[in-house]
């Protein structure tokens, strides 16, 4: 994981720029957001491809494959990641106009997906959470009218949403709002 300061400033795989860890999951949760939204961006660095990690935009990198979330009360998400760092998760949940991005990591509710390391949950990146259901659990569906299809389980659709007032936060322009 990266220094414990926050203020300390990292380098986006994607466009290059210089940006306080603390605002990097923000920063990089916009790039894969207008990524899913196919909004072109010129990009200098890294494209955004399937699965990105919430903390550097990359994917395939070994250290950022898995991502947790701890037990309890209050969960905090973990990773492997260069970039990872803690944040305060509850609050992240919620869109702002400050931290507009809601890409956290998120349990996977369907049965036998979710898995236990020491006190930890195996967890998926909100924004990844559509891929995963296609490419692990081919028989669920996250919309509501694939005919033959299970449905998520109660609580998942909620907890994968990107509302409109995040994208509007986030300038993804209202003809690619889905």
């Amino acid at each position: 994981a990266a220094s414990s300061s926050s203020a300390s400033k990292v380098r986006c795989f994607q466009c290059l720029a210089e940006v306080e860890l603390r605002r990097i999951r923000q920063h990089v949760g916009d790039h894969i957001l207008k990524w899913l939204r196919d909004v072109h961006e010129n990009l200098k660095g890294d494209a955004i491809v399937k699965m990105p990690c919430g903390f550097c935009g990359r994917s395939g990198v070994a250290a950022c494959n898995e991502v947790f979330l701890t037990k309890g009360r209050s969960p905090q998400a973990k990773s492997g990641c260069q970039y990872a760092y803690q944040f305060k998760y509850q609050p992240s949940l919620k869109p702002s106009k400050t931290s507009p991005c809601t890409n956290v990591p998120i349990l996977c509710r369907i049965p036998g997906c979710t898995g236990t390391v020491g006190e930890k949950l195996t967890a998926v990146w909100k924004y990844n959470m559509a891929e995963h259901i296609r490419l692990f659990h081919p028989g669920y569906t996250s919309s509501y009218n694939d005919i033959g299809m299970a449905p998520l389980p109660p609580g998942m659709m909620e907890e994968m949403y990107v509302s409109v007032e995040e994208e509007i936060f986030m300038k993804i322009p209202n003809e690619k709002i889905p």
